[in-house]
């Protein structure tokens, strides 16, 4: 609570500069190592190509996955060449869903072929890079498990068949969190961390009722359903990851100083990044030249705010006169704004305070949105 947030993934994304992310890495692994935290379950690799995504849209870098690919190995090497695990998720790929597996078992019906060529490939990579640990999303995705309302995480064809052994992967491999609905929708305590554990993964995070599911994994045990060989190899796994952390000489963190040291790195790297993720998508009217020229009257048009920072940073550079349209804006008050703009030479339309989920429109309410369909073609508007 008393420390400043980074920008999401998507910013890096539009900013795209790797050095960038790298540092911004660097800085999350020594506020990790402040705290006494050796892993950090980042970056998210997955593809966000489906516009609907309830769930990865911000954490993601983008829709393309060579862009994924090379900025979630610099934040890769940022963590790990500072000593804090790096974790690629949600394998095999989150990005193309429209449901949020934490409340739901989303479901996948893409070939085999398609998500080698596309879902699999930032995995592929930055498995290739040396990424030392992955996690398994919960997703129904019958091209790798035929059994009905299996999510990934419980799926050996999944975790072991494509990840352990056709991908290569020998880091450690985490489930999602087991609380989540894509694994409850269809499976009860106990019987989903024993699934969990026979599908292939390392640790189970999140579990429902760890009593129960101890008890689960050791009557397999006792039924030579798991080998003790196979229990053994894992926490050997764990243990030389903890190990590598240098928990061997383990030393307490001392509290003093600490809201300044996790602080320090935060506004000079947020600055940096927010001034190189400004993206102009286009100006077919040449929009940017009219609200250069000194002559020009330019209106500001803020959706969703009665008050921004941007206006009065505008306003030290030109004559601008804002209007403001909260939420609850009445009909007359939207064509007020309407007349005034077509006496303006050109009129920035700036959205304010959106929420990152497609669902209810961003958090805009009906009547926001209706003036931002009005508007959005007209040739004077940026």
């Amino acid at each position: 609570d008393s420390v400043q947030n980074f920008p999401r993934q998507m910013m890096l994304g539009a900013a795209g500069d790797s050095a960038l992310v790298y540092r911004m890495g660097a800085a999350i692994a020594a506020q990790c190592r402040r705290l006494g935290v050796h892993i950090n379950f980042a970056p998210v690799v997955d593809v966000n190509n489906n516009p609907a995504n309830p769930v990865i849209n911000v954490r993601a870098f983008g829709e393309e996955k060579t862009r994924v690919v090379r900025l979630g190995i610099a934040y890769m090497r940022g963590l790990q060449d500072n000593g804090v695990m790096a974790c690629a998720k949600h394998f095999p790929g989150h990005g193309d869903t429209d449901a949020d597996s934490h409340t739901d078992l989303p479901v996948i019906r893409k070939s085999v072929a398609r998500l080698d060529t596309l879902e699999l490939y930032p995995f592929r990579e930055l498995i290739r890079a040396g990424v030392q640990s992955v996690m398994v999303a919960h997703l129904e995705i019958p091209a790798l498990e035929k059994e009905v309302h299996v999510p990934t995480t419980l799926s050996k064809n999944t975790v072991t068949g494509l990840l352990k052994e056709k991908m290569g992967f020998r880091g450690i491999v985490f489930t999602d969190a087991m609380n989540m609905k894509g694994v409850t929708k269809y499976f009860n305590p106990g019987e989903a961390d024993l699934r969990a554990f026979l599908a292939g993964n390392d640790m189970l995070l999140f579990s429902q009722d760890v009593p129960v599911a101890i008890a689960k994994i050791r009557e397999a045990l006792e039924q030579n359903r798991v080998t003790q060989q196979d229990l053994e190899t894992r926490v050997k796994k764990i243990l030389a990851a903890k190990y590598d952390a240098g928990l061997a000489q383990w030393q307490p963190i001392k509290a003093a100083g600490i809201s300044e040291d996790l602080n320090r790195m935060i506004i000079p790297l947020r600055t940096s990044v927010a001034s190189s993720a400004v993206t102009l998508i286009r100006d077919d009217n040449d929009i940017l030249s009219k609200l250069q020229n000194p002559a020009s009257r330019i209106g500001y048009i803020g959706v969703n705010a009665d008050s921004s920072f941007l206006c009065r940073e505008l306003q030290g550079a030109a004559n601008i006169a804002p209007k403001w349209l909260p939420k609850g804006g009445k009909p007359e008050h939207i064509a007020r704004i309407l007349n005034e703009m077509n006496t303006n030479t050109a009129t920035i339309v700036a959205i304010h305070r959106l929420n990152i989920y497609p669902a209810n429109n961003y958090g805009l309410d009906q009547r926001q949105m209706d003036f931002i369909r009005q508007v959005q073609n007209r040739k004077d508007v940026m």
